[in-house]
């Protein structure tokens, strides 16, 4: 739920006449302001507005007419606070004005609300109802906001070490690419090809190299045919850590009891089943199959192999295309950065507030900083800075923004990412609010016209505890 503030006028009385025994008032009103911590800065200042109407005047006026006109309120919203509001004007006094009055009509019109744009513009305050409410967005008060918060608005700035395509709409550190130890895609044509290994395939049977039947990639795969197919090969994995198989294969014409796996044994004399294809996996299509051997010893002989002679067929296949041995694929990038696109927000602005939503496991940091200039060509070699000054970030949403950016129209933000390696950050919105064009103005709320009728336009005759004048209140909400 969100917190929230509300300001209100707390009405003092003035005795300004004596009549007929009774005392008639008039308003002034001074300004309560309660403040929370969620947003910063106050949300919004009520202050009493000059001119306000002459209820006075209704003392000895006819026993009905026209409610008398004038500002009540002035409404300004603290800096930087973008969001919308409620107005609610009450009638406090109601028991004292029905002394007075058979009926009170007050049509109070709120600037910029999004009341006055109907039909009709105002909003009655009668003795009968005792509330009129209005609502004011942020954009009323002339407040803008810059955000950034899908995978195009990101990729729309620079980006280094960062990652927008494994979850749409956050950005976080990239994985570090796997750097590859030993592999062969079997282009050579023979036994021998490939890189990282200490010796050629160890080949028994109806094992092949060919052309036929669709290579996963390229013109060559290997071939185990029948119930004899057998390679394997040695790799030096000694000090090798987060070590992952990786490789292309299809089974063929497997029917059931045939199989075929693959096999890893750090000694050559130990062996254990990392996969398997049965007639369930006997599709004749490629996939890919990537397998952790971090529980495995990491030796200076470390054997891989493929072995078919659990088929028992010579129409029985398995074909392997594209093996490696890689390692590093499973951390991430220790740094990173975002460069925003640069933004024109159209003239001279004040910005007010940075808002973002991050996710920091431990050991990871996301920060920002800002920089602006009065053109484009200026931003490139502008100075960054944090809070404060440069050599500080923002690492709290809904802190102020550096006034030294105030005047400027063109504004860039940067995003510094830090990680251990093994989470990373995320980054799902960001945001800079701003004015343009003092678009913090006070908006009124006035009394515009309306009714009335008293009980008689004797004061004598009205109830004791009679008021003339209303006392209305006014609470100022986030919506």
């Amino acid at each position: 739920m969100r917190k929230k503030k509300l300001w209100f006028a707390v009405a003092v009385a003035l005795i300004l006449l004596v009549s007929g025994g009774g005392f008639v008032y008039t308003y002034n009103n001074s300004v309560v302001t309660l403040g929370l911590q969620d947003p910063s800065g106050d949300i919004v200042t009520v202050t009493e507005a000059a001119g306000q109407p002459d209820w006075n005047s209704l003392v000895s006026a006819n026993i009905s007419g026209e409610v008398p006109v004038g500002d009540l309120y002035g409404l300004s919203p603290g800096a930087g606070y973008t969001g919308d509001l409620v107005v609610k004007a009450y009638l406090a006094n109601t028991s004292a004005l029905i002394k007075a009055y058979r009926y009170l009509n007050i049509k109070l019109y709120q600037e910029d609300s999004e009341e006055a744009e109907d039909t009709p513009d105002y909003r009655l305050l009668t003795l009968d109802n005792g509330i009129a409410t209005f609502s004011l967005t942020a954009t009323g008060f002339g407040l803008k906001s810059w955000t950034q918060t899908t995978q195009a608005d990101f990729e729309s700035g620079t980006l280094t070490n960062l990652d927008t395509a494994s979850s749409p709409g956050d950005v976080k550190l990239a994985m570090l690419p796997p750097t590859t130890l030993a592999s062969d895609d079997f282009e050579s044509g023979g036994f021998a090809g490939g890189s990282g290994w200490l010796a050629p395939w160890s080949t028994s049977g109806n094992a092949a190299i060919v052309t036929l039947q669709f290579p996963y990639q390229g013109s060559y795969h290997l071939r185990l045919q029948g119930a004899n197919g057998y390679v394997d090969r040695a790799l030096d994995l000694s000090g090798q850590a987060g070590v992952h198989l990786q490789f292309w294969a299809k089974a063929n014409s497997l029917e059931a009891g045939d199989i075929a796996v693959a096999r890893v044994s750090p000694d050559g004399t130990t062996w254990t089943t990392v996969q398997s294809w049965t007639s369930a996996d006997s599709d004749n299509t490629y996939h890919f199959y990537d397998i952790d051997l971090s529980g495995f010893t990491m030796s200076s002989q470390f054997r891989i192999a493929f072995d078919g002679t659990g088929m028992d067929q010579t129409n029985d296949y398995l074909y392997v295309d594209d093996v490696r041995l890689v390692t590093g694929g499973s951390q991430y990038y220790t740094s990173g950065e975002i460069l925003s696109p640069q933004v024109n927000v159209g003239s001279a602005a004040d910005f007010h507030i940075i808002y973002f939503t991050i996710t920091e496991p431990s050991g990871t940091d996301i920060k920002f900083q800002l920089r602006s200039a009065l053109t484009q060509g200026e931003l490139a070699s502008a100075t960054w800075y944090g809070p404060t000054g440069t050599g500080d970030y923002y690492t709290t949403s809904g802190t102020a923004v550096n006034t030294v950016h105030d005047g400027y129209s063109w504004i860039q933000y940067r995003g510094v990412f830090s990680s251990d390696g093994s989470a990373t950050p995320t980054l799902s919105d960001i945001s800079v609010s701003y004015s343009v064009g003092g678009g913090s103005s006070e908006k009124m709320l006035s009394v515009v016209g309306g009714s009335y009728r008293k009980v008689s336009d004797n004061s004598s005759d009205w109830a004791e505890g009679w008021s003339i004048t209303p006392e209305i209140y006014v609470e100022v909400v986030q919506r």
